[in-house]
């Protein structure tokens, strides 16, 4: 699903954070450059039969991740949770 975001017009970043049934998808646009919310979730849904529950955008610099650069979709869910961007 990132691979397929990531290749999407105007995306610097991504990650997909998944919890119950459903998924979402944290974006950070290129600089410069405007996401289209609506043809990112287009473009995963024909490609993988479901579209996220919502996309997300972020800036640059927000997607935590470990010293090592792996993402921390856990954290990354709990700190969208508190501040209320998943409600």
């Amino acid at each position: 699903i990132e691979a397929v975001a990531a290749r999407q017009p105007g995306v610097r970043d991504c990650i997909v954070l998944s919890e119950d049934d459903r998924f979402y998808l944290y974006v950070i646009a290129a600089p410069g450059q405007e996401l289209d919310r609506t043809g990112l979730a287009t473009a995963v849904a024909q490609s993988f039969g479901t579209a996220p529950a919502r996309v997300l955008a972020g800036e640059p610099g927000t997607i935590l991740r470990t010293t090592s650069g792996k993402p921390m979709r856990q954290a990354m869910l709990a700190l969208l949770r508190e501040s209320c961007a998943l409600s």
